[in-house]
């Protein structure tokens, strides 16, 4: 059994989230799983889109959304009710293949563990399912994407997640949506997402009953633990991590 750093953070605004993750990243020695939530809203961008592209940026100032650029690629996801997680680690840490995609489907075991425990079953999408896809709307919108290692539910998908590699590092994030404002998703993005209610779906539209982030953090833990077999060692950020952390805030959309 190993040992894995656990890292439940507080209530942090966008750039501090990415902040973190991107601190983590480069400062990492041990493996770790961070757990995290948005407080206030905001919306993260995939690595190479532009804000001016994807987003209605006036109505983002109008209801004060932040807006922070990820390590990862993908697209971008308005994030208000979700719980969010990270994972560093090296590859030999969970045992992963070289191939990228297989990796993503070994990362996202512990959710569908997860998922099962609710009795929600959920599966890896394929890609044929959803040919009718818009092209613009998979170039810039995380939930109305859908690729082979997405998770979903009766045909929607269910969250998402991204992947970054470095050297011997693997850097692996995603989130689950507890549940989707979708008049504020559709203000806010600059592109049509007519009929996304079909296409994607809340942790509390699949389970009837809404969940507190406390203790889906709990269960979400105890799946990775139990699926990967490791020990968490309850930590908070070193004083390395938190001055990275302090430095990489102030990029915001950068």
């Amino acid at each position: 059994m190993s040992k894995w750093r656990l890292i439940i953070s507080k209530d942090s605004n966008p750039c501090m989230n990415m902040a973190v993750d991107r601190a983590l990243l480069q400062a990492y020695k041990v493996p770790v799983l961070r757990i995290y939530k948005w407080k206030p809203a905001g919306i993260s961008l995939g690595y190479s889109q532009r804000a001016e592209q994807v987003l209605n940026l006036n109505v983002c100032a109008q209801n004060k959304i932040a807006i922070a650029r990820r390590i990862s690629g993908g697209e971008a996801v308005y994030h208000e009710n979700d719980l969010s997680y990270s994972i560093v680690c090296a590859r030999q840490d969970l045992k992963l293949p070289f191939s990228v995609k297989q990796s993503f489907k070994i990362m996202a075991s512990f959710l569908i563990d997860l998922y099962c425990r609710f009795g929600i079953r959920v599966e890896f999408a394929e890609q044929k399912q959803y040919a009718g896809v818009n092209k613009k709307q998979e170039i810039d919108f995380c939930l109305s994407a859908v690729r082979g290692f997405d998770l979903v539910f009766k045909g929607k998908k269910i969250g998402g997640n991204a992947q970054k590699r470095t050297g011997k590092k693997i850097f692996q994030h995603g989130f689950i949506p507890i549940t989707l404002n979708f008049p504020m998703i559709k203000s806010l993005f600059s592109i049509s997402l007519d009929g996304i209610e079909e296409k994607t779906i809340s942790l509390t539209q699949a389970l009837k009953t809404e969940l507190k982030f406390e203790y889906l953090a709990e269960m979400l833990r105890n799946s990775f633990a139990r699926v990967f077999n490791v020990e968490f060692i309850f930590d908070d950020l070193n004083d390395v991590e938190l001055h990275l952390a302090e430095q990489f805030k102030n990029l915001g959309t950068q």
